[in-house]
C-alpha cells in the first residue's frame, strides 16, 4: 500500500529519485525492526506524504510517532485531515 504510492529509491531508476523519490534512505525494508519502524521522509516531501502514512498506518491499527512534530498518531474514530 504504502510503497505502491511512494516506491522505495531502490526501486526507482537513478534519473528518477530526485523526483519521484521521497524516502531519505532505502531499501525501506532496513527500516522495519520487530517492534517500530523508522521511515526518514525528504524535508519537500514531507506536508504531502505525512499525512497518508498517517491514515494509512492508523488504518491498519498501528501508531505514528512524529519526532518532527512532535505528535503521536493513534489509530482512532476521527481521521486525520489533508
Amino acid at each position: 500500500m504504502l510503497t505502491a504510492r511512494y516506491p522505495c529509491i531502490c526501486n526507482l531508476p537513478d534519473d528518477r529519485v530526485d523526483d519521484d523519490g521521497v524516502w531519505s534512505d532505502g531499501p525501506l525494508w532496513n527500516d522495519f525492526g520487530n517492534r517500530a519502524a523508522v521511515l526518514g521522509m525528504i524535508w519537500s516531501r514531507v506536508e504531502e506524504v505525512l499525512p497518508f502514512l498517517v491514515r494509512t498506518a492508523n488504518s491498519l491499527g498501528l501508531t505514528v510517532f512524529d519526532s518532527g512534530g512532535p505528535t503521536i498518531y493513534r489509530p482512532g474514530p476521527t481521521p486525520i485531515s489533508t
